[in-house]
Order: structure tokens, then sequence, then C-alpha cells
């Protein structure tokens, strides 16, 4: 019996030392036609969602996933030229999205639009707002959305909070020297009792200010904000006219 239970111990050893699944590069690398900041040129109207009718196809890395519960059913990429948003009918995407993986869309039947001027892609127009679009249904993101290898390093652009502007759309930045203004040092990044959503100001050692805005369902809601100086990394987003920046998670602000 000793010797099977050697075996046994093992056999649970030996899986693992196995190496982790790879995805190799699919074939529908090759039919990538655009690229995410052609695409969004192609958004010229606010407010009415555009059928994308062409073939077309873009690449990018995920940049921001819905681990955490504050980017909520969608994930956003970036090809280097742009970041885009892609709303997703569906919860816990990260599992087969997550930051870092390269992925491939099909972007013919989709739809652009924006949400309070934040472009975005989706699976048609709302049918309760019709300045807005849709989430692709579950049953079609896998068909949509190609994944490709996973673990690519995803670097944060350096600059400026007076330098931001809508080029900078659902990328991912990073402001150095950044901490949170005196008047907010007691506040946590949301309400976790109320699930109610909450605004932190940050500034930068020039004094200019950024909002962060965090969703109450955000895991890290209750949390008290970092009370240091340090590289705050964010997804820039806009509400209107209103510049935000969107945590992925509390390590985004990890200011000592």
């Amino acid at each position: 019996s000793s010797i099977l239970i050697l075996y046994t111990k093992a056999s649970k050893k030996d899986k693992f030392d196995e190496p982790p699944i790879t995805i190799p590069e699919p074939k529908e690398k090759d039919s990538v036609n655009t690229t995410i900041a052609e695409l969004k040129a192609l958004y010229t109207t606010m407010g009415a969602p555009l059928e994308i009718t062409d073939n077309l196809w873009i690449q990018g890395v995920v940049v921001g996933d819905d681990r955490t519960g504050n980017v909520y059913k969608q994930i956003v990429i970036d090809d280097g030229t742009a970041g885009i948003s892609i709303s997703l009918d569906q919860s816990d995407s990260y599992v087969n999205y997550p930051v870092g993986r390269k992925v491939y869309v099909k972007c013919k039947g989709l739809y652009l639009g924006d949400y309070n001027k934040l472009i975005q892609l989706g699976g048609g127009v709302d049918p309760d707002d019709a300045t807005k679009t849709a989430r692709i249904a579950s049953a079609l993101i896998s068909k949509i959305i190609i994944k490709g290898p996973a673990g690519n390093t995803v670097t944060p652009i350096e600059v400026k909070i007076n330098d931001l502007n809508s080029s900078y759309q659902n990328r991912l930045i990073v402001i150095k020297n950044a901490e949170v203004v005196p008047g907010d040092t007691t506040k946590t990044y949301a309400n976790f009792a109320t699930q109610q959503a909450a605004n932190v100001t940050f500034k930068d050692c020039d004094g200019n200010t950024i909002i962060a805005r965090t969703s109450g369902f955000a895991d890290f809601a209750g949390k008290k904000v970092s009370k240091g100086n340090g590289d705050l990394v964010a997804i820039y987003t806009e509400y209107v006219s209103t510049p935000q920046l969107l945590l992925r998670s509390e390590a985004d602000a990890k200011l000592e």
C-alpha cells in the first residue's frame, strides 16, 4: 500500500508540473484589416448607433476585464492605435478574456455606438433606447471574439492629467506622482453597504485633478483609499464632457 501512496502522490505532482495550456494564433489573425482607431473614426454622429456592414476585423489585447466587478459586462481592448470597450451580455467574461489575452474581433454585424460619448462596440441597437447599443448576446460572443494567446504584457501609457483627451478613451494609462486629494482621504472607493457608485478625486504634483468612479458592486468598493503618492493606473473614460478614470482593481491605486 505504501507503493500505491507514493505513486498517487507522484501522479498529483506530475499534474502540477504540466505546462499551462497555450492557445496559438488563430487563423483569424490573417483576417485583420483595420485598426481600432480607423474603426472608431467611422462613428461620426453621437447618439446614432452605426451598423458595421463591411467585413472588418480588428485585433487587440485585453487591458480591462470584469474580474473585480468594476468593469461591468464588457472587456476593453487596445491595439496600439486606440482602445475600445466591447459590450457583452455575459458575466465573468474574464475567464475567457482576461487582461493580457490577444483577441480578434469580427466587426461585421456589430454596432458602433456611445455611452454618454464613450465610444463602444455592441451587438445591436438597444430596444429601450435607440441612441445606445445593446450588448452582444452571450451565445454569439465566442463566434465574434476569437481567443488568441494569453499572457501578453500590458503596459500603461504614461500621461499627465492635463494632457488627457478623447484619443485616450478606453486606453490603460498611468499618472505618475498621483495622490488622493486631502478632502477624500477618509473615503472608501464606493459605498459597499448600499452598492452605490462613488467618486474619489486624485491630483498630480502640478495640482491637476481627475475623478475615479467606482461601482458599488466592485469587490474593493468598501476599501479605504490609499493615502500615499505613486503611480495611478486606470482605464481612461469620459462621461459626456467629464474625464473619468476606471480602476480595474484596488492594486491600480496602491499609492505608497
